[in-house]
């Protein structure tokens, strides 16, 4: 007897046997229960979730058969092969026949999104009054395809995925039934390399059936599908952290050299970073992931947001059969640099000061400016320390220093700024150098800035702005004043040599006439 895939096989023939798709068989059950049949549905959804298989156990009802195989009330047309005009009006012809059979006379038009716009058009009418006697159902992994025309005419459901657990599960009954057994590991890696297809999923344990000896091994399936362990997506994300370049490119080379296409190496740590950045945020423990990685992305918190970042990158390079591995190494030299930047800023991000100098030292030193800065780890208390101006200075160069790595914007804001005065906690600001956009965003961020002073000193200094005017804008605006007077008093002589001018005053006489301006 001719071996028989298990896709074919296993393949549901009730509605209780659909696997994932109960919000869909519970509709069609109380449909035909209730007979409240529609004359047309359209599934769509992802390869292999059942909507063929949904679609023949419909029409095995409606007739109440046993087997499609055989019925001539049936009619199954493969909308690839069977797309154009011609073969939609042999379809119109076959509607207008009786069933001979059952109840109703059902065509089901597999992949209908590869029909033609005129053989569409041409099946609009009878898609919207068909016979009594005609039930159309149309399958399609690809609804934006559909015309609008088509799928209002339509009694439309989504299909989904398949779950992982329910794959899962499937698939130990299956196993059990051939009289196998097998590893929860090795299952988990079939049903999640099948990414929510069932077919795709049964396709990859016939594989395994085909090698194994009874048993389903993970060191067997992860032969077959090429899987990369997750240590070595591990060691590449801590290699990286770490900053060695030429470990990460070895890790990556002696991967791809035994045998993993770089399609499927980059595939599995796009999951390995996503996995690993819902485990950082919402941290479930439900997730593909060992006690290791675990317990190394415990303390990587701080590195979330280069996980991202990863993330992106990754992205953009997955869904490529021609990936090679130039553009490989060079994606893992771009992650690295990612990881290599938040090092760079957590050691330049600057630690308490702590101020050295007595209250006398701190007054008396008129070259503090030339001297070393000290940065300790402990702090002092400042209350007994007055500060002066040159180390309220100091202060603030630290300060834009730590800005600059973290905020780039606000520090070119902030580099405009100089202090004007200080004293007894307390430092004026000289904003007259901004603008009114750039006052109001520093406005916002001024208990921030306060803030972070404090952490930098031990001690809060109250910081408040002021818009100093200089000298040169005075004398400026003084010597505008000085032109304005110039310019106003001629106008003025101006005006009394045109009034005491003979000719007017004559005019003015002869005509018992005034001047008016």
């Amino acid at each position: 007897m001719n071996y028989i895939v298990l896709s074919r096989k296993w393949r549901p023939k009730n509605f209780d046997q659909v696997v994932g798709q109960e919000h869909v068989t519970k509709i069609l059950i109380n449909a035909i229960s209730t007979n409240k049949v529609s004359h047309s549905y359209l599934f769509s959804g992802p390869r292999g979730v059942g909507k063929t298989t949904v679609a023949r156990i419909l029409a095995l009802k409606l007739n109440n058969i046993e087997s499609i195989d055989r019925s001539l009330d049936i009619i199954e047309l493969d909308g690839a092969s069977n797309r154009g005009i011609d073969e939609i009006r042999d379809l119109k012809d076959a509607t207008k026949y009786v069933p001979i059979e059952g109840r109703y006379k059902v065509f089901i038009i597999d992949e209908a999104h590869m029909l033609t716009k005129e053989a569409f058009n041409a099946l609009l009418k009878t898609l919207e009054e068909p016979p009594a006697h005609v039930v159309f159902i149309l399958a399609t992994t690809e609804i934006q395809k559909i015309p609008s025309t088509i799928s209002s005419r339509c009694q439309k459901y989504d299909f989904k995925k398949i779950s992982l657990d329910s794959t899962v599960a499937h698939l130990d009954d299956i196993i059990n039934s051939e009289g196998y057994s097998s590893e929860p590991q090795a299952l988990r890696a079939i049903a999640s390399k099948s990414d929510g297809s069932l077919r795709d999923a049964l396709s990859l344990l016939d594989k395994v059936f085909s090698i194994s000896d009874k048993q389903v091994t993970y060191s067997i399936v992860k032969d077959i599908l090429g899987i990369v362990d997750e240590d070595i997506y591990l060691n590449l994300i801590q290699e990286m952290i770490k900053g060695n370049a030429a470990s990460v490119i070895t890790s990556v080379n002696s991967t791809l050299d035994s045998g993993i296409a770089p399609s499927i190496f980059i595939d599995g740590f796009t999951k390995y970073v996503r996995d690993s950045i819902c485990y950082l945020v919402m941290h479930r423990s439900e997730l593909e992931l060992s006690l290791d990685s675990k317990g190394f992305l415990d303390g990587s918190k701080p590195y979330l947001g280069k996980f991202r970042q990863a993330l992106s990158l990754c992205i953009s390079y997955t869904n490529s059969n021609t990936l090679s591995v130039i553009s490989l190494e060079n994606l893992f030299l771009k992650l690295l640099d990612l990881f290599l930047a938040e090092q760079q800023r957590s050691k330049l991000e600057p630690q308490p000061v702590s101020l050295l100098e007595q209250k006398d030292n701190v007054n008396q030193d008129s070259n503090a400016d030339s001297k070393d800065f000290s940065v300790k780890k402990d702090r002092v208390n400042l209350d007994t320390v007055n500060l002066g101006v040159n180390s309220i200075e100091k202060a603030w160069k630290v300060f834009l220093k730590k800005i600059e790595s973290d905020n780039l914007r606000l520090y070119c804001v902030l580099e405009k700024i100089s202090i004007s005065d200080s004293s007894d906690g307390r430092c004026a600001l000289d904003i007259s150098g901004l603008s009114k956009y750039d006052s109001n965003l520093i406005s916002d961020k001024l208990e921030s800035m306060q803030e972070s002073i404090a952490e930098i000193y031990g001690k809060k200094i109250n910081l408040f702005f002021r818009k100093e005017r200089k000298v040169e804008d005075s004398l400026v605006a003084q010597n505008k004043e000085n032109q304005l007077d110039k310019v106003s008093e001629p106008e003025d002589d101006k005006k009394m040599d045109f009034e005491e001018h003979p000719l007017i005053e004559s005019a003015v006489s002869d005509y018992n006439g005034k001047i008016i301006k």
